[in-house]
């Protein structure tokens, strides 16, 4: 009768469950990563905003209300007019002497065009989205 060897080798259980751990514990801070980025971004939409903010104020000063500006109209460069912007920028006047600026997110690097960061005349910032957290 023929002897049989042991041999010692990994089964394939083993090795799935060892691919399955490296893959976990390389997408923590993969989507880390991501999310940090995308904060990033939100403050590049922060700074124009806060710019355009400035901008309505002075537009506002001689004239006593906000009626009639535009993005086009203000003493800043639109910030529309950019190209490979990574945020699309709405000017709101529901009034005379309010306004909201609102930046929503494109598509560009991944973007979800449901993110958005607004500010108001009275400097308050808002988020959705991603960017919930904007304050």
């Amino acid at each position: 009768m023929a002897q049989k060897t042991k041999v010692n080798a990994f089964t394939l259980i083993e090795m799935m469950t060892v691919v399955v751990i490296i893959a976990i514990l390389v997408s923590l801070p993969l989507m880390r990563y991501l999310r940090l980025a995308e904060n990033s971004r939100a403050s590049e939409a922060v700074t124009n905003l806060s710019a355009v903010r400035q901008s309505l104020l002075r537009y506002y000063s001689p004239k006593q209300n906000f009626t009639g500006a535009t993005l086009n109209s203000l003493d800043i460069d639109d910030p529309n007019a950019t190209t490979q912007r990574l945020f699309t920028y709405s000017l709101t006047i529901p009034t005379a002497t309010t306004f909201t600026v609102l930046a929503t997110r494109n598509t560009i690097d991944g973007g979800d065009t449901g993110s958005t960061v607004g500010i108001n005349q009275d400097g308050t910032k808002w988020g959705t989205g991603y960017f919930s957290g904007v304050k």
